[in-house]
């Protein structure tokens, strides 16, 4: 069994587990964001188990104790920057999770080094499993109607599909989180795209975003900062194998990093162009 097929079989058995009836009990973490039950039973679920698909990868996940590298009781010592590494995010999306909106999903990331070998999200409240590999394309899998199987169904190519700009909708990063500076440029971001694509959606959960994107159903996503998070190789994979590209962008003062995912190169280009003019200087990363 490869290691994308244990990943997604893990990924149904936590759900199985802790998203028929999901705890949605939260508590405040961090400037104006929660975490609920959930995330925690979740997450040390996963990490569990994902030892046992790789046990000489470290696993780092988010609402565990510290967030700090978390290993099974058989599990050797490892270096404190390991070659392999698991980095997961139980519940991509929390805010929208604890208030009962769709828009979250289930995230695991395999890195080794600075690449990115292996994403896998678990669309819960759509029924769709997405697996990227490196170099092996982007599928997704429908998950069985009426619950969690052990099995999803056969495995069914993704590609992005690259649009005119006036017919592009896109996805943007705008939370609370987010610096002064870094939420004022995302306002005139998200007023030059309305001023010219079909419109603008703010979803909050980036695996779930680059999964979208990987689909055809949106055509880029956008963040003017970020802190490399949980989430983002694994977007960025999703990305490069569904044919996109993979932008990174840099604030000129150096305070901010971000990114951009898009379809097609025509898109790139005009927001690069955007990014220029307001003292942001993008440079390409992955082409798909």
């Amino acid at each position: 069994m490869s290691e994308a097929e244990s990943v997604r079989r893990v990924l149904l058995e936590a759900a199985d587990r802790y998203l028929r009836n999901p705890d949605r009990t939260a508590e405040i973490k961090g400037v104006r964001d929660l975490v609920t039950e959930t995330d925690r039973a979740l997450g040390r679920f996963l990490a569990d188990r994902l030892t046992t698909v790789r046990g000489d990868a470290a696993v780092y996940a988010e609402d565990l104790p510290g967030a700090a590298p978390h290993r099974a009781a058989s599990s050797p010592v490892f270096p404190d920057c390991p070659r392999w590494r698991w980095r997961l995010d139980p519940v991509d999306g929390t805010v929208n999770f604890a208030r009962g909106l769709p828009w979250y999903s289930v995230c695991v990331t395999l890195e080794q080094g600075d690449r990115t070998e292996l994403a896998v999200v678990l669309d819960v409240e759509h029924g769709r499993l997405v697996t990227a590999v490196a170099g092996g394309g982007t599928v997704r899998h429908t998950i069985t109607p009426g619950g969690f199987a052990a099995d999803a169904g056969p495995a069914e190519p993704v590609h992005t599909v690259a649009r005119p700009i006036d017919a592009s909708l896109i996805s943007v990063m705008l939370t609370p989180k987010m610096s002064r500076g870094a939420r004022a440029a995302t306002l005139r971001l998200i007023d030059h795209l309305l001023d010219h694509t079909q419109g603008v959606r703010i979803v909050v959960s980036q695996a779930l975003e680059a999964v979208l994107l990987a689909q055809g159903q949106l055509d880029a996503v956008v963040s003017l900062e970020s802190s490399g998070g949980w989430t983002r190789s694994a977007a960025m994979l999703f990305a490069c194998e569904a044919g996109g590209r993979v932008t990174e962008l840099h604030d000129i003062s150096g305070s901010r990093t971000g990114f951009l995912l898009s379809a097609g190169e025509e898109f790139t280009r005009w927001l690069g162009e955007w990014c220029v003019s307001h003292g942001i200087t993008p440079v390409a990363r992955v082409e798909g």
